[in-house]
């Protein structure tokens, strides 16, 4: 078929209707491409009527693929990496990395630990754009339009391709005054008679440990304090409020101070794991390709906050 003068291009057609499909709606679409909702509108009309099928069924508050829709969706969202890595490879093999990366980051330890890396990325690609949104909630890559996000723990999207950063170490602790003013806590089964410090993504206030001799164990800890942000719970630990066990990126300079303690040293807490996520169906222009190699870099072999 003919493409006509002035006409969008069929890639960037794909590129539109793969977005629109992907984020829900034109108007987040259009969001996400910088582009006004009308011209979002007007470029899958445009695809529609050059196809000569209807591609989405719409409402005023829904949209669903048709059958042809799902067929040109799953072709186009195959197709579609192979092309924009020929084009970016190509372009970009002489050239600065330049544009913009969207990064979804937790909150403490996007604070603490991500400014000196962002900085120094900053330096290295006066070029590049970042924003970055800090939120302890795990927002959806495609929908909400990150490049990128910077996953602690279990990755439970199948979606999404991870490149490991660093380990997460916990530490079980308390306030010297806690300590000094409350039952000695000689076993893991005496923490059932103190009051426990959560987080919220906690199932219940269970917790499970292996023993010295390798057996799996478990204990009921009282919970009296939710939160879901680390740092609130290592606040509220330091005012003498109860026991909890903080990652050691949020605690480190607390326990290095002596303002909390660690309780029961010699049993082993468990530990995970910070990942640099992405799309996996989604072609990584090379700027992002750099921002995180440029993390895997920063943070390689122990962190900081695990030498206290």
């Amino acid at each position: 078929m003919v493409r006509r003068e002035g006409s969008m291009g069929r890639f960037e057609q794909m590129q539109v209707f793969v977005r629109i499909v992907e984020s829900g709606s034109i108007s987040r679409a259009a969001a996400q491409l910088f582009q006004t909702k009308s011209a979002v509108s007007k470029t899958l009309s445009g695809l529609e009527a050059e196809l000569g099928v209807k591609l989405l069924a719409r409402t005023t508050r829904t949209q669903k693929l048709t059958d042809s829709g799902q067929l040109f969706y799953q072709q186009a969202k195959n197709l579609l990496p192979g092309v924009e890595a020929l084009y970016s490879d190509v372009a970009e093999a002489s050239a600065e990395a330049k544009g913009k990366i969207r990064i979804s980051a937790p909150l403490s330890f996007g604070i603490a630990h991500l400014s000196a890396p962002l900085k120094d990325f900053m330096l290295q690609h006066p070029k590049v754009e970042l924003e970055i949104i800090y939120d302890d909630g795990r927002a959806d890559l495609v929908e909400d339009g990150f490049d990128l996000a910077i996953r602690i723990g279990n990755l439970t999207d199948s979606q999404l391709q991870a490149r490991r950063l660093c380990a997460i170490g916990f530490t079980l602790c308390a306030s010297p005054e806690y300590i000094a003013n409350n039952t000695a806590i000689k076993t893991m089964q005496d923490l059932a008679h103190h009051p426990f410090l959560k987080y919220s993504s906690m199932s219940s206030g269970r917790y499970t440990w292996t023993t010295e001799a390798g057996e799996t164990a478990t204990v009921n800890l009282p919970t009296r304090f939710v939160a879901n942000n680390g740092d609130a719970l290592l606040h509220m630990a330091e005012q003498g409020l109860g026991i909890t066990a903080v990652p050691n990126f949020i605690g480190y300079q607390a326990l290095k101070a002596g303002r909390l303690v660690p309780i029961l040293p010699h049993v082993s807490m468990h530990s995970e794991h910070a990942y640099a996520v992405y799309p996996q169906s989604q072609y990584l222009p090379r700027r992002t390709r750099l921002f995180i190699d440029h993390l895997v870099t920063c943070f390689a072999g122990e962190p900081y906050w695990e030498q206290f």
